[in-house]
């Protein structure tokens, strides 16, 4: 227990009701080394999590740095201080919260992109731009892709119907 507030941590143990927790959790006031130190060890459990979870690491690699990593709960240190809706429609800048877990993970992502030798930016050069005919079989590629039947399995990810499964009108 982080705040050595005794009396609560136990009435809390003994509530009879999640939200009787909630209501005595929102008394007991952290300790001013926790509040001195959480954004560091926030960042300790992202980088563990990172170090743990290498699909979380790729994930963070991969992101696209004009996405802004933003957790919406009504906390208005770690979160933007709105809901989903409300921060998917109101522009970062005007979030009444800090987004600090957001910022992090952006760092995170960042260093991870750096130590991986990934570029930030790729050179325009001769050999990576694409021709008018490379544009067309890529874009007729996708049209393709877009017309295949598929289904959804559980996992959300999309499957194709093997050819003797379609039904043609």
């Amino acid at each position: 227990m982080r705040s050595g507030d005794i009396p609560r941590a136990t009435a809390i143990q003994a509530a009879k009701s999640a939200l009787d927790d909630k209501k005595i959790g929102k008394l007991v006031t952290p300790s001013p080394s926790f509040t001195s130190n959480q954004i560091e060890l926030m960042s300790e459990i992202l980088n563990a999590k990172c170090n743990q979870v290498p699909v979380f690491a790729e994930t963070l690699k991969k992101h696209n740095k004009a996405v802004v990593f933003a957790e919406t709960t009504f906390d208005d240190f770690w979160a933007t201080g709105l809901d989903k809706d409300a921060t998917i429609h109101t522009v970062a800048n005007a979030w009444p919260g800090d987004n600090k877990l957001g910022s992090l993970m952006t760092e995170i992502a960042a260093r991870l992109r750096r130590s991986s030798g990934q570029s930030q930016s790729i050179p325009r050069t001769k050999s990576n731009r694409k021709t008018k005919s490379d544009e067309t079989a890529d874009l007729s590629h996708l049209i393709n892709e877009l017309k295949t039947p598929r289904k959804r399995n559980f996992s959300g990810n999309r499957k194709l119907f093997p050819q003797s499964q379609v039904s043609h009108p």
